[in-house]
């Protein structure tokens, strides 16, 4: 009996930690997902001339938010990954097809449909609506492809044949060309296995991470990320592949190495930033963490309506003079109906199931 209690003390003192880690971790992926919002707010809300000429790669807090928002974001999909890929191989994977890749379809149908009815094209191409399918909502299908790379891999091998595996695949990918793996999947690769590996090991670097010198020092590599990381650096412009014409490019491996570290910096930064200060934010952690579980329907939503306001602004050519305030405004109102949205569909069974990837409620 005695025995019996200890276990059950330390259990519960393993899910009281686990419990604040994972808060910890929906307080970050509710941040990220309000930055998401608010990057597409200063890329789309001024207007046609201003996203389409790339001027929001000269905008300092676009760059800061690119340096570490979808990285971070990926790190965090790994780190929760690796409970539920300690299931057999057939029931992760479906899992994670039926909440995840079920709503990434029915999104990105409703954003087509709703680019085919903004374009007034009278005929379905295929060949549109796989161009399209390998650009929008990509974060989705760039997770789902890392769920099934790493279960495929550590279910097949044992540690540590299966991180070798996972990260000789991460360096493979930099000699596929980038019009076979899209870049941006290539790059969130590492991230998800970086995450997955610090929870699979009990890493802690949180206490670390909020250390005066540390975050000095990382604060420093942050900010030179943000001024390195301009249009032609980020991954979207300058691709991920270090063949080119059949030679090895040492300038675009030099320029993927720095993307990587930029990347890992920042995210880092990041975390040791929300560590320090959440000591004196409590009264928001709530709504924070509320947000954080809603990420998925959020990101679906808020793309979808992003392309409405890009496209409405382009036809009827309006401008809005370049204004954080109004970044702010655009980013408050979608995140708002992105959350009613959400509401609604959560009375449903149909809705839970299509929309927010979230097992239908169970019966009082």
């Amino acid at each position: 009996m005695a025995m019996f209690q200890t276990n059950s003390v330390y259990l519960h003192r393993i899910m009281e930690k686990g419990l604040k880690r994972n808060q910890t971790m929906d307080v970050l992926k509710g941040l990220l997902i309000i930055l998401v919002v608010l990057g597409h707010s200063l890329q789309y809300g001024f207007g046609p001339l201003y996203s389409e000429s790339g001027a929001f790669y000269d905008d300092y807090l676009f760059r800061a938010i690119y340096t570490f928002h979808m990285p971070l974001f990926m790190a965090i999909s790994g780190y929760f990954f690796y409970v539920s890929n300690q299931k057999p191989f057939s029931s992760v994977i479906l899992s994670k097809l039926k909440y995840i890749g079920v709503p990434y379809v029915v999104y990105f149908i409703l954003l087509y449909f709703a680019w085919w009815e903004l374009s007034h094209l009278d005929a379905f191409y295929l060949s549109d609506f796989l161009r399209k399918a390998r650009i929008n909502l990509w974060f989705l299908s760039s997770l789902l492809l890392n769920i099934l790379l790493v279960s495929v891999v550590t279910h097949a091998c044992r540690r540590p044949y299966s991180d070798i595996t996972l990260w000789a695949m991460c360096i493979l990918t930099l000699f596929i060309p980038d019009a076979i793996i899209p870049d941006v999947h290539k790059f969130l690769i590492p991230f998800f296995i970086l995450g997955y590996g610090y929870k699979a090991n009990g890493t802690v670097l949180g206490r670390y991470l909020k250390q005066p010198l540390v975050l000095s020092l990382l604060t420093a590599g942050f900010v030179v990320g943000v001024c390195v990381l301009d249009g032609d650096m980020m991954v979207y412009e300058g691709g991920l592949c270090i063949v080119k014409d059949g030679h090895l490019d040492g300038g675009q491996l030099w320029v993927d190495v720095v993307r990587f570290a930029i990347g890992i910096v920042s995210s880092c930064w990041f975390v040791g930033v929300v560590l320090l200060i959440r000591p004196w934010c409590q009264p928001v952690v709530p709504f924070l963490v509320n947000i954080g579980g809603k990420t998925l329907a959020i990101y679906g939503v808020q793309s979808i309506l992003f392309y409405v306001v890009a496209r409405t602004m382009e036809v009827n050519n309006w401008t809005v003079p370049h204004n954080y305030l109004w970044a702010a405004l655009l980013c408050a109102v979608v995140l708002a109906v992105c959350l009613a949205f959400y509401t609604l569909c959560d009375k449903t069974t149909i809705g839970r199931t299509l929309f927010l990837g979230k097992k239908p409620k169970l019966k009082q």
